[in-house]
């Protein structure tokens, strides 16, 4: 068993190599920071564990060399909160306590350290402080745990609240599908038996929670109803498992939103079945729940690629004709090759919709391809000056040169100055140095808000100057700059991408593409699947990689290395272009999984490459291709390296193309008799 001055160690160690990689990642925020800030930087680093453990032991020197560091208030707040948190309250300096929060009503910091103060105060049930703190800061906001502290507090006569305020608390807290805190649990078994909560409230609360599909809460609150109430629930929970006996069982006609729930979820799987179960049951439910329903048949169909889903989408009423119908209505034509098909559908789309490059690309091809070929080649013409993934392939069909048009304007450097030198910055700054990331990102979004009207292209160059691009992307996304290439498209971590790619001989502007694409370069990002890193790699995925190539691997905490990280994720999209031997496959797999790849090729191998993309199923994993293609693209360009234009990159067949033996769906030259 490792004793606490082992864990302190390893944690010392731990926040050290963060700081280190951070380092890396952010070379600006190291260079020459001046001893006294080098040496802060350390000290910092040095005490952080041990402060946030309850040891406030200093040596002179690092006192005097520590209290005019920017973060020297994080290194307090995190020693008063060990008082607070810990049981340690009876010796906690509570009037030091309340003068920080006080003295610093801005400073995150504090505010964390407010929070967790005015818990222990309801912790230790002293009521008349904690209200005077809950009614200035909290009682207009939605934390649930303070608000059924109160409400604890106000059932047991502690805090005077009326009646109705009490039961206006408790019915908001109350009226949602999710589980609430702890805290939440007393004051409500007290409201329901004193009848504040009634039988209705139990039961639109199930409801919530089975709109929200938590069948778990659902089936505990149904068992404080009645037989009726469970028997739904389960009825629920089957359309979920088993949707197909589900819709095989006689229900009632009252029960329309079930049935369109156990029928979609076939139709997630099986969309044909779907519709045929769906003709037989919904006749016994609401034109608008049929509507809608036979809409996401249709579209589960589009996206499955089954050949009748055009026409199931063109018998949806015009109501139900919505922009995303009509996108896969245009798609289910392309997959089909039905040319006049495409022309119709794109007609019909809003002018917002149709003139966004994807659907000038095919209206374009679809008028070429229909024999209308000046109309055709003038809208694809006017495409290839687009810098864009479908303005490059147009520039493809035409042979024209792919359109860049970089504007990297200086900036007033006086401002960033100015900028840089504030103290919430450099709060910022220090935070990313010191290896606090998460942090960082709190207090800069707040910085950003409280400040709406600085110049978000300076913020822009102070960030890439940090190496810190994601918030440079977000800052140029704000300025509408996106003509800025070299902040667009910055060559981060250029040693490790370029040792990867000539280890796993693929294109080091792929790796490029990918890792921007994935986490704008944040070396500590995590998905909410639990993706790491600047390649958001799924740690069984990345220690297989590892196992296969021999490479370093000590756990997720590797993958927050940034060299690691652009490892393994070059080796995983090497597998990955092994396998299907096409980089647009390849590149979908890495993001939706290549089993999902391989039925999407398994469902239209025979499709051009271009139709391909265009038609599969995930939106998100659609743009992803598009965006990483055209990434690696850029990136050539501001290597000044040569640009491999899209034509030769998915020349590759898939298992055959078209049957003129094309790389997209049609050459220009071709159709026009050149």
């Amino acid at each position: 068993m490792i004793n606490g001055s082992a864990l302190r160690t390893i944690r010392r160690l731990t926040l050290a190599l963060v700081a280190a990689g951070w380092a890396l990642a952010c070379p600006a925020l190291a260079e020459q920071p001046g001893e006294r800030r080098a040496a802060q930087r350390a000290a910092f680093v040095a005490v952080w564990d041990d402060v946030v453990d309850g040891q406030w032991r200093f040596t002179t020197a690092q006192k005097s060399l520590l209290r005019d560091y920017p973060l020297w208030p994080d290194l307090v707040a995190a020693r008063y909160s060990w008082y607070v948190a810990a049981d340690q309250f009876g010796t906690a300096p509570l009037d030091a306590i309340r003068t920080f929060i006080r003295d610093n009503p801005s400073l995150k910091p504090a505010q964390r350290l407010r929070y967790r103060f005015v818990s222990a105060l309801a912790r230790e049930r002293r009521w008349a402080e904690f209200s005077e703190w809950f009614e200035a800061h909290y009682a207009g906001g939605k934390d649930a745990a303070l608000h059924c502290q109160a409400l604890a507090a106000a059932l047991d006569n502690r805090l005077r609240w009326s009646d109705a305020r009490i039961a206006s608390r408790a019915r908001a807290l109350w009226r949602v599908g999710r589980s609430q805190h702890d805290a939440c649990d007393s004051p409500f078994n007290t409201l329901r038996a004193r009848g504040v909560i009634t039988r209705d409230d139990v039961r639109a609360r199930m409801q919530l929670a089975l709109d929200a599909r938590r069948w778990s809460l659902a089936a505990y609150l149904a068992g404080m109803l009645d037989t009726a109430a469970q028997q739904a629930v389960r009825r629920w929970r089957l359309a979920a498992s088993n949707p197909e006996r589900l819709l095989a069982q006689p229900l009632a006609s009252d029960a329309p939103a079930l049935l369109a729930y156990a029928t979609r979820r076939v139709a997630l799987r099986d969309p044909i079945a779907a519709k045929s179960a769906w003709q037989r049951v919904g006749r016994r439910v609401d034109d608008t729940t049929r509507a809608q329903t036979n809409r996401f048949i249709a579209l589960a169909g589009a996206q499955d690629r089954i050949n009748d889903a055009g026409q199931w989408l063109r018998e949806l009423p015009a109501e139900q004709r919505d922009a995303r119908v009509l996108d896969w209505t245009a798609r289910a034509a392309i997959a089909k090759g039905d040319w006049p098909g495409v022309l119709r559908a794109i007609g019909r789309m809003p002018m917002a919709s149709a003139a966004i490059d994807r659907w000038r690309y095919w209206e374009g091809l679809a008028l070429v391809r229909s024999g209308q070929i000046d109309a055709g080649r003038g809208l694809l013409e006017a495409l290839a000056e687009e810098r864009s993934f479908h303005g490059f392939m147009a520039a493809d069909y035409l042979d024209l040169p792919y359109q860049f048009r970089p504007d990297d304007a200086t900036i007033d450097t006086q401002q960033l100055t100015q900028i840089a030198a504030l103290p919430a910055v450099q709060r910022v700054a220090e935070l990313l140095a010191v290896g606090q990331p998460a942090r960082a990102n709190a207090e800069w979004r707040a910085f950003v808000y409280a400040n709406p009207d600085l110049d978000d292209w300076t913020l822009a160059h102070l960030t890439h100057g940090w190496g810190w691009h994601v918030e440079t992307f977000a800052a140029l996304a704000r300025a509408q700059r996106f003509d800025a290439l070299t902040l667009r498209f910055p060559l981060a971590h250029d040693a490790a991408v370029s040792g990867a790619a000539n280890r796993y001989t693929i294109s080091a502007d792929w790796i490029r593409g990918i890792a921007r694409t994935e986490s704008g370069f944040d070396p500590r990002a995590v998905s909410s699947a639990g993706a790491h890193g600047l390649m958001q790699l799924m740690p069984a995925t990345a220690q297989r990689q590892a196992r296969a190539n021999g490479a370093r691997w000590a756990g997720n905490a590797s993958l927050f290395e940034p060299a690691v990280n652009i490892d393994l994720g070059a080796s995983h999209l090497a597998a990955l272009q092994a396998r299907f031997a096409h980089p647009a496959v390849a590149t979908a797999a890495y993001n939706a999984g290549a089993n999902r790849a391989q039925r999407w090729l398994d469902d239209a191998s025979s499709l051009p490459i271009d139709a391909w993309i265009e038609t599969i199923p995930y939106d998100e994993t659609r743009r992803y291709v598009e965006r990483v293609l055209f990434a690696e693209i850029v990136y050539a360009w501001r290597r000044g390296a040569t640009v491999v234009r899209l034509q030769q990159t998915l020349a590759p067949k898939l298992t055959s193309l078209n049957s003129q033996g094309d790389i997209y769906s049609g050459v220009l030259g071709q159709d026009s008799g050149s």
